[in-house]
């Protein structure tokens, strides 16, 4: 509802981005206040120009994010992040780490992201370019990788039932997975699909790794919409 949000009053909001090779979008919302009270918009990528060129259209266009904001995260969409038990994290190690993960890209930053909840990090690469683009636009943002607060939800959302449970949520072209054994996590992962057959093979293939009990034990599954399902 555009109507519950004072832009005039910007310092009092929060505002979320989400910058994926789908698309941008963008969210102003109260903190405390009902959901209701939420202020959201899109914007269309030119498949033409790198992402970096689209990062600087948007913010050329969109008024609204030049306003200053109580607080401001940014998720950004990779499939280039691994997870670490915070108890093992150094800092000091952590760029070996992703890499000992995934090959060394020119041009890449490595950040990481400390979860609380479900006691891991999650070490993620992004654009060198991007990441200067919102150090410009944003200096006071937190940055995340998109499975971040997708871990720490369903941490939070786990119950410690001495159950095993698998948490899927499923996008257009990917599937992004949490599993908890004992209300631990134990797995975190994502899976490029778009097709329902890749994503049951990737779900049996976990249950059958994780020795999940199918009388049990549970499947927890969420679902963005997608404009073409497949």
């Amino acid at each position: 509802m555009t109507d519950c949000i004072d832009f005039s009053q910007s310092e009092q909001y929060a505002l979320s981005i989400r910058l994926g090779t789908d698309g941008f979008s963008f969210s102003v919302h109260s903190p405390g206040k009902p959901s209701q009270e939420v202020w959201a918009d899109t914007f269309a990528l030119d498949a033409e120009q790198p992402l970096g060129a689209n990062l600087r259209n948007m913010w050329q266009e969109k008024e609204v994010l030049h306003r200053p904001f109580r607080h401001i995260g940014i998720l950004y969409d990779t499939r280039r992040f691994t997870p670490m038990p915070f108890e093992l994290f150094n800092d000091e190690y952590m760029e070996d780490t992703f890499h000992h993960c995934f090959p060394k890209e020119s041009h890449e930053t490595v950040l990481c992201n400390v979860l609380d909840k479900s006691g891991v990090v999650i070490i993620f690469g992004m654009d060198q370019h991007i990441h200067r683009l919102l150090a410009e636009y944003f200096p006071s943002a937190h940055i995340f990788a998109t499975v971040s607060p997708w871990v720490e939800y369903c941490s939070r959302l786990c119950p410690d039932d001495g159950k095993r449970h698998l948490y899927a949520c499923l996008h257009e072209e990917k599937m992004d997975v949490c599993c908890f054994v004992e209300g631990r996590l134990q797995l975190v992962n994502t899976y490029a699909c778009r097709q329902d057959a890749d994503r049951v093979y990737y779900l049996l293939y976990i249950a059958h790794l994780m020795e999940f009990n199918q009388e049990t034990d549970e499947l927890h599954l969420a679902c963005q919409s997608f404009a073409d399902p497949k």
